[in-house]
């Protein structure tokens, strides 16, 4: 009887000895490492934030900014072609110097049409203006010819490019994929005296 009390007290210290064991937690690589670095006993670098979108700095001697209480109206001018027919959309919008402005459109044609354009401008003494823009554009259902009913891509676009004050200029042209649908954006940044 003895051996047997023995036994199973031996025998549920063990058990209660493993059960702490296995409640134990994992521990857990510092934040910003890799799980695999604490797996090889090397401590991972945190991965380098993204940049923030930026305009090119266009300053140097003859070329500096303009004052910041100047006004740059930005046109984007979107023409989708298909099926032979261009349809033209202009969008005007004003920021000040080294500033961003935004338009929001929507509407329901068949189904809903939108433009969004988020963009961004800063002038020079030298006449060049460097610009940032992103737009999405989702043209109507048409309601004729051979795509009719059928929903156009949207299109999604960003660029970075440098202006010459009052002078458009072709910055893309996309087309979509399954048919003839050609965009075309033209861009255009004058400074407003």
């Amino acid at each position: 009887m003895k051996s047997t009390l023995i036994a199973l007290v031996l025998c549920c210290t063990a058990t209660g000895a493993a059960a702490q064991q296995s409640a134990a937690p994992t521990p857990k690589p510092p934040q910003g490492a890799s799980p695999f670095a604490a797996q090889s006993g090397q401590q991972a670098a945190p991965p380098a934030p993204a940049p923030a979108p930026r305009l090119p700095n266009l300053s140097g001697p003859g070329n500096m900014p303009l004052p910041a209480a100047t006004n740059i109206r930005i046109t984007l001018t979107i023409t989708d072609t298909a099926d032979l027919t261009a349809t033209k959309k202009t969008l005007n919008l004003i920021v000040a110097q080294s500033y961003g402005g935004q338009i929001r459109s929507m509407g329901q044609f068949g189904g809903a049409a939108s433009v969004d354009v988020d963009a961004l401008a800063a002038a020079y003494q030298g006449g060049l203006i460097a610009a940032r823009v992103t737009f999405q554009y989702q043209a109507p259902v048409p309601k004729e010819g051979p795509a009719r009913d059928v929903r156009p891509a949207m299109i999604n676009e960003s660029f970075t490019v440098v202006l010459t004050d009052g002078k458009p200029l072709v910055v893309t042209e996309s087309a979509e994929p399954g048919s003839d649908r050609k965009v075309t954006v033209e861009l255009t940044a004058t400074v407003l005296k």
